[in-house]
């Protein structure tokens, strides 16, 4: 799972920047940022977008979901690692599954309502996360060796509906990166 947080991160920053610059005459140049409406005193009324607080809430999660299951990997990748560390790591996945469900259900509600397309996006993404996500972590916070949990694994992505679901999640998570960063700006950068 190293390498899904690293894709992740890595889509999010070309996503990032290729949405801040466009080309003009071979020349890159910054894409303009609308200016929001100015007050009676004149300094710019801040524009709040509801849909980015439960979002960005969602990628942070998501940020530690990620780093939660690079941490279960390390002990699971050659099979030699500790148990009781992969199960803290488990039930840490399932914790940030948790909230990550909580918070981007939010945002995919508020996106639903404004007619927005990355609703789809959305549902693809949670069905990879009710398929494979958090069944992964709930082996891995309830398995009783490493042994038990790599077969329980392998048996569940070869699974041809977890797999068909991991491939469009996978899809569906770029689309929400990309509509998270066109809509709300980069997370965590200010």
């Amino acid at each position: 799972m190293p390498r899904l947080a690293s894709a992740a991160l890595s889509a999010l920053a070309a996503v990032a920047l290729t949405g801040c610059l466009a080309v003009t005459n071979e020349t890159w140049v910054e894409t303009p940022t609308p200016t929001p409406p100015a007050t009676a005193s004149g300094t710019p009324e801040p524009v709040v977008d509801p849909y980015c607080e439960p979002a960005d809430a969602g990628y942070a999660a998501f940020v530690e979901l990620l780093d939660r299951t690079d941490a279960k990997s390390a002990q699971t990748g050659d099979g030699a690692g500790s148990v009781s560390v992969m199960n803290e790591e488990g039930a840490a996945m399932l914790a940030a599954a948790e909230q990550v469900e909580l918070h981007w259900r939010q945002a995919r509600a508020i996106a639903e309502e404004g007619g927005d397309a990355v609703v789809d996006a959305f549902d693809a993404y949670f069905a990879m996360f009710d398929a494979y996500t958090v069944p992964e972590a709930q082996l891995a916070a309830t398995s009783t060796s490493i042994e038990e949990y790599s077969l329980a694994a392998a048996q569940l992505v070869m699974d041809g509906g977890v797999l068909a679901a991991t491939t469009a999640g996978a899809m569906g998570l770029e689309e929400i990166l990309r509509h998270h960063v066109d809509r709300c700006g980069v997370p965590g950068v200010s």
